[in-house]
């Protein structure tokens, strides 16, 4: 099918393997258990996260750019989002 739409030439084909050694029998399996239990985890993320909030962003943490570089990267998404606005127009009118 790739072939037939151009996507690929068919004409040489190459396959990758990595030899892994495993052991997949049903007697290796093991229970996992957790470091630490879900609750700890959740205090701990949180807590990470209010010292987080409490610090205060330094202007050197700041990407900065030029002001024309910036206007281009807002006129960009802006086309795209027009682009992808005017495909979804026309796939709704062909399916009316």
């Amino acid at each position: 099918m790739c072939v037939q739409k151009g996507m690929v030439s068919g004409h040489t084909q190459a396959v990758d393997s990595a030899p892994v050694k495993a052991n997949a029998s049903m007697e290796s399996i093991e229970l996992k258990k957790p470091f630490q239990s879900i609750e700890k985890h959740f205090k701990r993320v949180d807590a990470e996260n209010q010292q987080q909030a409490a610090t205060t962003i330094s202007s050197a943490s700041l990407i900065t750019a030029p002001q024309h570089q910036l206007s281009r990267v807002k006129n960009t998404r802006i086309n795209y989002v027009t682009i992808q606005w005017l495909r979804l127009v026309q796939h709704m009118r062909k399916r009316s």
